[in-house]
């Protein structure tokens, strides 16, 4: 009688399951990947944001001991009580077909229907700032107001601005900026990145040290790069927008810095309608004479 011997083996069905479990694990894995690119890029581009943060200080430093350096004017006293902060009331259109250029607001801490409380026309020729959401850092022009609204001179339909998102109203009759076309619309801005402060502080005198000469004398780029095209392409740019005093105090004022990636300058007149800056942050300076020894 012969007897046969049965081999051991693995069946088609175990080698099934098997690859099903190598395949969910290869791709939990890979899942991982974008999201640690992300974080990668995020980390990078706060380190880069607080490196030029740090130099616009450095700039607002040199330029706020100089003589020729105007600061901003003081809000006048009638509109000192008047909001400088409110949060939108409902959202920017999505579709781009029709013009909105209106922020119905409310107020910050406030109830929904609650009335900001403006004066009529009280901040025409001032600028608008979003402070929150997706779009935060946008600045934009102001040409009148009513108690809860703003009218505004761009076309902001199709931006991702939403209800809830917040607003400060920036008080900068003399235009005020870094580079100096940073907020007249039609110029290209901003155009200027890194100014090295070992190469200015030699070689430009205080008495010479102007938003102009600034804007000119722009050297080290923080990282240049050219698209596929030849195109050349700022890596990081920055402008600093200058507000007004405080209304508490005259002495201490407010400037914020607006940082911006592979801004695109060929946009020309229509350039708010890039990409929004990747970060911003406030800076807060005194006068000379105001700082304790």
């Amino acid at each position: 009688m012969l007897l046969t011997r049965r081999e051991s083996g693995v069946t088609l069905i175990e080698v099934n399951l098997a690859m099903g479990v190598l395949l969910f694990g290869i791709l939990s894995v890979a899942s991982l990947f974008p999201t640690g690119l992300q974080l990668a890029e995020y980390g990078y581009r706060s380190t880069d944001a607080a490196l030029i943060s740090s130099m616009a200080r450095s700039q607002i430093e040199i330029l706020s001991r100089s003589k020729n350096f105007k600061y901003p004017d003081r809000v006048p006293a009638q509109l000192r009580s008047e909001p400088r902060e409110a949060r939108l009331k409902e959202s920017v259109p999505e579709s781009t077909k029709n013009t909105y250029n209106k922020f119905v607001c409310k107020p910050v801490d406030g109830k929904p229907n609650e009335s900001v409380g403006w004066s009529p026309n009280a901040w025409g020729s001032t600028y608008v700032l979003i402070t929150s959401g997706a779009e935060a850092g946008r600045i934009f022009g102001v040409l009148g107001n009513d108690a809860s609204s703003l009218t505004i001179k761009e076309n902001v339909a199709g931006m991702s601005i939403r209800v809830n998102d917040t607003i400060r109203i920036i008080y900068n009759k003399k235009g005020l900026c870094i580079p100096e076309s940073f907020l007249r619309l039609g110029k290209r801005v901003p155009t200027i990145n890194a100014t090295e402060m070992e190469w200015l502080e030699p070689n430009i005198s205080p008495d010479r040290m102007t938003l102009d000469r600034i804007a000119k004398d722009t050297a080290s780029m923080l990282e240049i790069k050219r698209t596929s095209s030849g195109k050349l392409v700022y890596r990081y740019s920055y402008g600093i927008l200058f507000d007004g005093p405080e209304p508490n105090n005259p002495d201490l004022f407010r400037a914020y810095v607006l940082i911006y990636k592979d801004f695109d300058n060929d946009l020309g007149t229509q350039w708010w309608k890039g990409n929004a800056p990747v970060e911003y942050s406030v800076i807060f300076y005194r006068r000379p004479s105001a700082i304790p020894e």
